[in-house]
């Protein structure tokens, strides 16, 4: 059986679908790590505490300081979602290629039933 070759067997998804699947999980989250692509990412935050200053009665420092600890639990977040985001990419791109080995397996354990047709 060709490694790349797209067979369903009736269950509606094929080997490359998943693969391609998976692959642009992990581009996203990369993208998203990177601050490029749709995705943003938290290096995209970056400088957005630039803006508090001290003006009137609001105390910039103390604004300033709340930002960037917001900020900084921000970009944790954004990093750990990415990160699991990579990783169910990876499962499933490694599901694809479990189920193209199943699939091969399946269909050379029932060839016989064809031969006798």
């Amino acid at each position: 059986m060709d490694e790349g070759a797209d067979v369903a067997g009736g269950y509606g998804v094929t080997k490359n679908e998943l693969e391609k699947a998976g692959d642009k999980l992990m581009e996203a989250a990369e993208g998203g790590k990177l601050g490029g692509s749709e995705a943003g990412g938290s290096s995209a935050l970056s400088g957005a505490t630039s803006g508090a200053a001290t003006d009137g009665d609001i105390d910039g420092f103390a604004i300033k300081g709340v930002l960037r600890t917001v900020e900084s639990e921000w970009e944790d977040a954004v990093d750990t979602m990415l990160a699991k985001i990579s990783l169910t990419g990876d499962k499933i791109v490694l599901a694809a290629v479990n189920y193209g080995e199943q699939e091969y397996q399946t269909e050379e354990a029932f060839a016989f039933l064809e031969e006798s047709d």
